[in-house]
């Protein structure tokens, strides 16, 4: 689903047997993430991708924020009184739906272009250790000392994703593709690749 009538946007697509396993979807009024929850063998799971703006609330200052941030941040003070950071926001309403689908027994696989590495300070670890979620690449690939963002020139992996425990078990193959091997974009594809039968 792409989000149209807010700045930002995530896109979620399905094909083939996997539309059929479609239960519910949503997203959120500002585009920051899309969700589509999945019947499982014997689970739900919620897959949900996201995008946090980057940025500060110091507007003046354009290399710090990005245009996505700075629409936000005049949507939610102008037309939805909602004061403070975009970023803190983000915080607050992804753990409002990450309870919600939890409280459902739903599996959760949480991805996306995070904007920050996955780190003791970043919203996504704060996230990770509240629910339980797991860093599935690095698991996988066993190190994050590379970039997957083309401008970004410190190896800061800031695309990644996290998931439920239970869902490592079903991973056969995960990685990341070179830049520009599926798209004309500024990231590096990230894959992963699950079963229906549980790894040994």
């Amino acid at each position: 689903m792409c989000i149209r009538d807010r700045p930002g946007g995530t896109l979620t697509v399905y094909r083939g047997n996997a539309s059929s396993l479609i239960q519910d979807s949503g997203k959120d009024s500002y585009g920051r993430w899309s969700w589509t929850s999945l019947r499982g063998t014997n689970n739900t799971i919620c897959i949900i991708s996201i995008y946090q703006a980057g940025g500060t609330n110091d507007c003046r200052n354009q290399n710090e924020s990005t245009k996505t941030f700075r629409h936000q941040l005049h949507l939610m003070a102008t037309q939805d009184g909602r004061e403070g950071s975009p970023k803190q926001h983000y915080l607050e309403d992804l753990r409002n739906l990450l309870k919600e689908k939890k409280s459902l027994g739903n599996l959760i696989i949480l991805c996306g272009d995070f904007n920050e590495t996955f780190s003791e300070n970043a919203n996504s670890f704060q996230l990770a250790m509240e629910f339980g979620l797991i860093d599935t690449m690095n698991n996988w690939i066993g190190h994050s000392d590379f970039s997957t963002h083309q401008r970004n020139r410190s190896n800061e992996r800031i695309d990644y994703m996290l998931a439920s425990p239970e869902v490592l078990h079903s991973i056969t193959q995960g990685g990341y593709l070179p830049f520009g091997s599926c798209y004309k974009g500024d990231h590096r594809t990230c894959l992963l690749y699950t079963s229906p039968s549980p790894r040994d």
